[in-house]
């Protein structure tokens, strides 16, 4: 599917209105009115919320894939160790910059448990992240950090923070975060 400006400029209006008011609560009725056109117009462009919703979610999935790089050139315990610390710190400068993520995330989570297209996006969503910190802790085994036999613990114990500081990126100040996303790897990596 091609996106052009036109859609582009729904599907950030849709966004915003779908993490402040909700899936239930927002229709392509109040979408339009945002956008300041008829329903009609808008439903020449998308034929229904649900599709704006699965193309947004498609397009969160694109832009979390395109903005967690992971630096595989590196070349000691103590680059390897900054670099984890800068990845966590991206992360956290991408929730506080987009405040809206961790509300509109909720609501593919909701959505997911009773809509079969969500569910399987959030699980393309969830691989995807597997994949991103399988590559964090294969760089911590590479310079025996970790031990390769508790690999897979590392990854869910690393998602499971990951999840903790997106629920509280909506409330606590971006300092905070970094202190919580230090404190984890150090004692993950017993580097204190």
């Amino acid at each position: 599917m091609t996106i052009n400006n036109t859609k582009i400029k729904i599907l950030d209006v849709s966004y915003e209105m779908f993490a402040r008011l909700g899936y239930e609560q927002t229709s392509l009725s109040n979408i339009a009115k945002k956008l300041g056109v008829s329903k009609q117009a808008l439903c020449y462009h998308f034929k229904s919320k649900e599709e704006i919703f699965e193309i947004l979610y498609e397009c969160i999935i694109e832009d979390i894939k395109a903005n967690h790089y992971i630096n595989n050139n590196i070349s000691s315990r103590d680059e390897c160790y900054s670099n984890i610390l800068t990845l966590g710190y991206n992360m956290i400068d991408y929730y506080i910059e987009n405040p809206e993520f961790p509300l509109i995330m909720m609501q593919y989570f909701l959505l997911g448990l009773r809509n079969e297209t969500i569910a399987n996006l959030t699980d393309k969503l969830m691989k995807q992240v597997k994949i991103y910190y399988k590559k964090i802790i294969g760089m911590c085994v590479k310079f025996d950090m970790i031990k390769s036999n508790q690999e897979d613990l590392y990854v869910h114990i690393f998602e499971m923070i990951d999840q903790s500081i997106l629920e509280r990126s909506i409330h606590l100040p971006k300092t905070t975060l970094y202190d919580i996303w230090k404190t984890f790897v150090d004692k993950m990596l017993n580097n204190n």
